[in-house]
């Protein structure tokens, strides 16, 4: 946080991931983009964003959502001073809230966090027969709903990023807790006010889970490919031996049974 003054009114500027809730990151992927500013080289451009009212209007709006100042104070700042503020220290997150995934957050692997006084875990992995199950303990009405999640916010530079606290919801339960859609979706409120760096380590760890999931499922299915070529040569092997060896009993017995008819 900085702390940002405007016509002798105070506020602090959320300039990093931890400081920045869910909520705040909704309401910037919500914003109309200016027409002009449309790709992700353009938005990465500060000079962009100084061509255009539409432009520091946006950048306004931005400036606002991270430092809690009104429209009715920020109409009375020199827009100028705003948007040097925007290109410095929030630039970088508008950039990022439209694209599928941070590059700037790294990470941590949390294993689990608080919220309001309560502690939620991270989804879990599990080994068996060397192959690494995510979600091990999920029924198949949480694997479909978490699926079905995770179709929503394939995508968080396109909209999906509206879906994250449901996501988090969904996958981050208190220890022990049963899979509640009601508790999941009164929860998915709280989880608004949720910082997004707790969000993307949620968010990465799926994507973890889910990579190793994948890898170890094709070489499980690449043992099963190989267990089941060898069994079919064992297979032709026993069959090959026992209609060779019938083939053998027939001709040692054929010739005695024609000499007893002569």
């Amino acid at each position: 946080m900085i702390q940002v003054r405007i016509n002798k009114q105070s506020r602090q500027l959320s300039t990093d991931w931890d400081e920045i809730t869910i909520r705040q990151a909704i309401a910037i992927n919500n914003l109309t983009l200016p027409e002009s500013i449309q790709t992700v080289e353009a938005m990465a451009d500060p000079a962009q964003w100084v061509q255009s009212t539409e432009a520091i209007n946006y950048a306004a709006k931005v400036f606002g959502i991270m430092s809690g100042f009104t429209e009715a104070e920020l109409s009375r700042a020199n827009p100028y001073d705003i948007v040097s503020y925007f290109n410095r220290y929030l630039l970088q997150f508008v950039v990022e809230l439209h694209v599928t995934e941070p590059i700037s957050y790294k990470p941590v692997g949390i294993k689990e966090f608080s919220h309001n006084g309560t502690t939620y875990k991270m989804p879990e992995s599990l080994v068996i027969d060397e192959l690494v199950l995510p979600l091990h303990s999920t029924t198949a009405i949480e694997f479909t709903e978490s699926s079905n999640i995770m179709a929503l916010i394939a995508d968080m530079g396109k909209g999906g990023i509206k879906y994250l606290p449901l996501f988090v919801a969904t996958y981050c339960r208190p220890d022990g807790e049963k899979f509640d859609e009601v508790k999941i979706q009164a929860r998915a409120k709280e989880f608004e006010t949720l910082p997004m760096s707790v969000a993307w380590e949620v968010f990465f760890c799926i994507q973890r889970l889910i990579a190793i999931f994948t890898i170890n499922i094709l070489n499980y299915t690449q043992r099963q490919i190989v267990k089941h070529s060898q069994q079919l040569r064992v297979q032709a092997w026993i069959e090959s031996v026992t209609r060779l060896g019938f083939i053998r009993w027939l001709n040692r017995r054929l010739p005695v049974q024609l000499t007893g008819l002569n």
